[in-house]
């Protein structure tokens, strides 16, 4: 009976262990490139959207007016995409957008059983945010791109690059930010009865307003391959560097149509020359010229201000008790003063109490003010009338 339930139990073993190698020999043959409007069929017998000409003349941009009428992505796609990011640990997601200025939406969202939110990518521009939403256990976490220039009105180009515990984004060929997550939350994706959606926020006031084009999940190749296919051949190397030193565990790339496409596009602010890099380095040696002498100076202010300080504390310990500071002048405990031809004031123990003088009723229609005098007074003419 022993021997039988071993049998069992190692056959059990050997099963999980064989679905789990055909699981990972898909993972490899599958497909690197998944278009999401394409897998959600978005076209232009879809209602409320328009077809726009884009940066690539290959394939049309997308302007939705509704999003009700928006389709889900095939499910059996969803479930691929999920398992290539567990299996790659973390994903590169690429699009072509034109925001409209200062607006808020989602680019893409993955919905779970009972609208629970697995995962959503929103561009918000009121914060100049690109941030990602996500869901783990019972709890919901938010992290966010910072100063990102994204919506304002203008076509560009995002790759966001996730691997492992860390999170880059790419505008255009500039790096805008970095951070590292406290969870991947793609491990605790899943596909069973989700829905992934292009456009659509999972909450009111959250959906995409402006042009989307080649909104792309590409598995399988390096950050490296995406920006030199970009034409970004500077940050190519500098992403480069930073995956030998950050990312030792990056998979293999594979062959796929994207790795294959060749871009005639260049871009210029990607390429410096050594002469551009020399006086770059020449201006940060200024900087650090003018931050050093700014610090010195710092001090400098600092020890005068320490001085100024035991001066006064010197001056007022020698200030017989009850005087007042007024006006520029100090004035003895209950000594009195004039200071307009109106108020008077006195010094009582430190404190200053100024009074207006009351002026008696005249007995004249047409009183005269006399100047250095406070009150009017009758001329002797209009008092004798």
């Amino acid at each position: 009976m022993l021997l039988r339930n071993g049998l069992w139990w190692l056959l059990s073993v050997l099963l999980a262990l064989e679905v789990r190698s055909q699981s990972l020999a898909i993972a490899r043959e599958e497909e690197a490139v998944f278009d999401l409007l394409a897998i959600s069929n978005v076209n232009r017998q879809t209602a409320g959207v328009k077809l726009f000409r884009g940066p690539d003349p290959s394939t049309p941009a997308y302007r939705f007016s509704r999003f009700d009428t928006i389709p889900p992505a095939a499910g059996d796609k969803l479930r691929d995409i999920v398992r290539l990011m567990q299996y790659y640990e973390g994903f590169i997601l690429v699009a072509n957008l034109r925001q409209d200025r200062r607006s808020r939406g989602t680019l893409l969202a993955i919905e779970g059983p009972g609208y629970k939110r697995q995962l959503e990518v929103i561009s918000n521009g009121l914060d100049n945010t690109l941030d990602l939403q996500y869901s783990l256990e019972q709890s919901q976490s938010l992290v966010s791109f910072q100063d990102v220039d994204i919506a304002d009105s203008h076509w560009k180009n995002i790759t966001i690059h996730v691997n492992g515990e860390n999170a880059y984004l790419y505008v255009g060929c500039e790096l805008a930010d970095s951070f590292i997550l406290d969870d991947p939350f793609y491990e605790q994706l899943s596909a069973t009865n989700s829905r992934l959606y292009v456009a659509k926020g999972l909450t009111p006031g959250r959906n995409f307003r402006g042009f989307l084009q080649n909104v792309q999940f590409i598995f399988g190749t390096s950050i490296v391959n995406i920006l030199r296919n970009k034409g970004c051949l500077q940050t190519a190397v500098t992403a480069s560097s930073q995956e030998s030193q950050e990312f030792a565990g990056v998979g293999p790339a594979i062959k796929s149509d994207f790795i294959g496409h060749k871009t005639n596009k260049v871009v210029d602010f990607c390429d410096h020359s050594c002469s551009d890099i020399g006086e770059m380095f020449k201006e940060l040696h200024g900087l650090r010229v003018l931050v050093s002498n700014l610090a010195d100076g710092l001090v400098k202010v600092t020890e005068e201000n320490a001085i100024i300080r035991d001066t006064l504390d010197a001056t007022i310990k020698k200030m017989p008790p009850g005087q007042c500071w007024h006006g520029g002048r100090l004035f003895d405990n209950k000594e009195e003063w004039t200071v307009d031809s109106c108020t008077k004031c006195t010094c009582q123990d430190f404190s200053i109490i100024c009074r207006r003088i009351t002026c008696p009723p005249v007995s004249c229609a047409n009183p005269s003010f006399t100047e250095g005098e406070c009150c009017p007074s009758c001329l002797l003419k209009d008092s004798e009338d």
